[in-house]
């Protein structure tokens, strides 16, 4: 399985192959994930020069080099509505969060599709999808809700521009943005 990137990586979703959802949670773990949210030296000074000032999520979840991990959630075509292979994914994800190692830790969920629709409606679906897979982890993990911060970006930011219209574009990121304030 390709990993796009060491440690930006987000979580993919919408009309991929129910195969690959099924091959990424037999083998992805709540450690694994874990691993991959925890912050490392260069991501507690990051949250270090941010204390005491009030950043936006968004702006904080730029940085490259804070922790994030990449799962494959898929969802109904076309829609918000997680398919049973993205339930089991997100509940390996929700095991992760309710660590105590990153219980005073805030996470971003940015949301993201492909190039294709509109504008508008991308970045209102980017942002319902993103809404999905926060109140799922609220729901079924307790995780309280000032913890996780979704926001939408529609096809601003697609992770391969040379082909718009990729699968891979549509995805969800997971960041690590440092403690609660």
């Amino acid at each position: 399985m390709v990993r796009f990137l060491t440690l930006q990586v987000g979580i993919l979703f919408a009309v991929l192959l129910p195969s690959l959802a099924e091959a990424e949670s037999s083998s992805l773990t709540p450690e694994t994930i874990l691993h991959k949210l925890l912050p490392n030296d260069t991501a507690k000074g990051i949250y270090k020069s941010w204390k005491g000032i009030k950043r936006d999520p968004a702006k904080k979840a730029e940085s490259k080099q804070i922790p994030s991990f990449t799962l494959y959630v898929t969802f109904e075509f076309n829609s918000h509505t997680l398919t049973s292979d993205g339930e089991l994914l997100l509940d390996q994800a929700g095991l992760a969060l309710i660590d105590k190692r990153l219980r005073r830790y805030q996470f971003f969920l940015g949301g993201h599709t492909d190039a294709v629709g509109s504008e508008n409606y991308n970045l209102e679906l980017s942002l319902r999808r993103a809404q999905t897979v926060r109140n799922y982890l609220i729901d079924k993990f307790k995780i309280r809700s000032d913890k996780l911060i979704a926001h939408g970006f529609g096809e601003s930011k697609l992770l391969l521009p040379d082909s718009p219209e990729a699968d891979a574009n549509r995805r969800v990121e997971i960041k690590n943005i440092g403690p609660k304030e």
